[in-house]
This record gives structure tokens, sequence and C-alpha cells, in this order.
């Protein structure tokens, strides 16, 4: 066996096989809760929506055009039962784990430590209602998140020009996605960078982006690209779901008042 070929076994099967443990006892008797049938209501009506528009039904949550998302793909794919959210939530549950042992791994310089990581993820905290599907596009964003984090640590070290370009093609596809389904994915946006600054210091990290600046460039540009996206859809008029919650104050002062709390 190639140990290089399969080695993304060792991040992916202890996820899967914790999942698979987490899903053993109800099986997939899981149903919505409140906001779920609301989505299912709106896509009985109107059809499943990939992107929430103005004139959507959906327009308050304009800043996070995908948040429906992964709703909308389960519709498609079995539109009278649950069955297909709880693949879908499966899949991101095992991606966001294995991406997470993945970077731990590599901070660590440890595999087992990576794992213990990527498990702990899963599982701390577990009061926040992350296996409901109420929570199922915050996990699909995370897992992408994390995922293209990973991608772009792999990129950063990659010898091979091809491929290099390729993970940091779908690391900035990955990002986009994922702030556009969670706008909270945004604060994640510095981790491959931080990720290897941990690992190798200040000084060493300075020239790793410097020689390949590349992969650097491919998670600001997608953080970028989303922040414009959100200066665009807040100058098109109407309150969003975020300033409703913050009582239409800025960010800024939002932030300020949080900051205490975030420490």
């Amino acid at each position: 066996m190639n140990r290089d070929r399969y080695m993304w076994l060792r991040w992916t099967l202890p996820p899967a096989i914790l999942v698979a443990l987490l899903w053993l006892p109800f099986g997939f008797t899981l149903h919505g809760l409140i906001e779920e049938w609301g989505v299912l209501g709106l896509f009985t009506n109107s059809g499943p929506l990939l992107f929430v528009t103005d004139g959507s039904g959906f327009g308050a949550h304009k800043l996070r055009p995908l948040t429906i998302f992964p709703h909308a793909l389960a519709y498609l794919m079995q539109p009278d039962s649950f069955t297909a959210w709880h693949w879908i939530m499966i899949a991101a549950l095992v991606a966001k784990g294995a991406a997470s042992s993945y970077i731990g791994a590599y901070i660590t310089r440890s595999t087992r430590w990576g794992v213990c990581f990527g498990l702990m993820v899963l599982l701390y905290p577990a009061d926040t209602m992350q296996l409901s599907f109420r929570g199922l596009h915050i996990n699909a964003s995370l897992a992408l998140m994390l995922f293209g984090s990973a991608l772009f640590i792999w990129a950063q070290g990659s010898r091979s020009t091809g491929a290099r370009w390729s993970a940091i093609v779908l690391g900035v596809v990955c990002l986009i996605a994922a702030q556009m389904m969670y706008e909270v994915a945004f604060a994640l946006a510095p981790l491959p960078l931080v990720a290897i600054w941990c690992r190798e210091g200040f000084r060493s990290t300075a020239n790793q982006v410097r020689s390949r600046p590349a992969a650097t460039g491919g998670w600001i540009l997608a953080s970028l690209l989303y922040a414009g996206y959100v200066l665009v859809a807040s100058s098109s008029g109407g309150e969003s779901y975020q300033q409703s919650l913050t009582s239409g104050r800025s960010p800024l002062a939002v932030l300020w008042v949080a900051l205490p709390k975030l420490f």
C-alpha cells in the first residue's frame, strides 16, 4: 500500500467511525424542529431555493445567500423525507472532523494528536444543537471552511505545481461558499496562516509566504470577494437578518460591546 496515497484514511476514518456511533442509537429518526418546516413550506410552494435573493422570501438572509443551499440540495435528492438531510449532515460532520484532524496533525506534527483534535471538534461543545437540522448549514459551512483551509495548508508545501494550483482554486471556492453559507465563518479566514505560524514560527512562516505567495493570496482573495459581496448586498436596501439582531447598530459598534465576552 502506498502510504501517501492512503494518508487521507488517517484523517477520515476516525471521524467517520465517531459519526456512525452518534447515529447508531437513533438511526434516521431525527426530524425537523421549527425553522426546517418553514424552509420545507417555501420549497413546497415555490420549489427548492439554492441561492437567496431579495424576492425569494428569505431576503433578510441576503448576506448569507447559500444559507439554505444544503436544505435545498437535500430536498432535490429526496423531497418526501429527511433521509437526505441525514446524509448531508453526516458528510458535513465527517468532512469537518477529517479537515480538523489534518490541521491538528500539521500543527502538532503528530497524527495521534491530530486525530484527537478532529474528534474533539466534533464532540465539544455538545450543547449548541450542532447535531440537529437547525445547524445543517452551520456544519456545512464549517466543513467547507476547514476543508478549504486544509487545502491551502497542503498547497503551501506541495511540490507539484499542478496539484498546488488545483488545491488553491478548490480552496478559494470552499472558503467563498463557506462564508456565503454562514457569515461567521469569515472569522476563520486567517486559519491557514495561523496554522502555519503555530507549526513553523514567525520567521519560517514569512519565508514560506514569500517563496509561495499563491496559497496565501488565495485565502485572502476569498475573504475579499465575500467582503465585496457584503458591501454590494448591504447597499441594495432592506434590513438584513444581522441588522435585526443588532438593533440597526453597525458591526463595529456591536463588536466593541462584545469584546469583553469574546476575550
